[in-house]
């Protein structure tokens, strides 16, 4: 029982810290306060169950496909609605972003429907026990980097950071954003 309650406590707090990540990652690179992020992943997962379910597709070939299209609803984004106002204060872009959620919300819902949907089941369903708990559903290896590969040492301080507040990242990035922007 106790085993259980931790592993499930692990899992959340690990989408928890993902998302974190992520709403900072955004923020730190563009200055913006990005409300549409969650919708971005949630068209993500339609298109990734309907490639699964309709065309049968791989479930890797069909992450690779999801990515790339995501990808490219991105740069879609900020190229037509974000680009334009760059120069704005904060509240415009703010309330861009949540006008992209409105938008990309309204979307998934006249294509997909308002109803929950199931993920196709890609892994075999049998639970798993490690030390007493039981793990249902098995899902694949995240094809994610481990939180502890996300930590680098900054020589002259000690100070841990993460790679996207690494002095050297973030001046790589902000004057790719910066070229970007012109």
């Amino acid at each position: 029982m106790l085993g259980q309650l931790i592993l499930s406590g692990l899992a959340t707090g690990s989408l928890y810290a993902l998302t974190a990540v992520a709403v900072v990652v955004v923020f730190r690179n563009t200055r913006t306060i990005s409300l549409a992020q969650g919708d971005f992943a949630m068209i993500g997962a339609f298109l990734g169950m309907i490639l699964l379910k309709d065309y049968q597709l791989n479930y890797f070939v069909m992450v690779g496909v999801v990515v790339v299209a995501c990808i490219g609803l991105g740069v879609l984004v900020e190229r037509v609605v974000m680009r334009p106002i760059a120069d704005s204060d904060w509240l415009t872009l703010l309330f861009a972003t949540l006008g992209v959620y409105y938008i990309l919300h309204g979307v998934a819902g006249w294509l997909w429907g308002r109803d929950t949907k199931a993920f196709p089941v890609t892994f075999d369903p049998t639970p798993v026990h490690i030390f007493g708990a039981v793990i249902r559903n098995a899902t694949p290896p995240p094809l994610i980097a481990p939180p502890s590969s996300l930590r680098i040492q900054e020589k002259s301080s000690g100070r841990k950071r993460t790679p996207a507040t690494a002095p050297a990242t973030m001046q790589i990035a902000n004057s790719a954003v910066k070229a970007r922007l012109r």
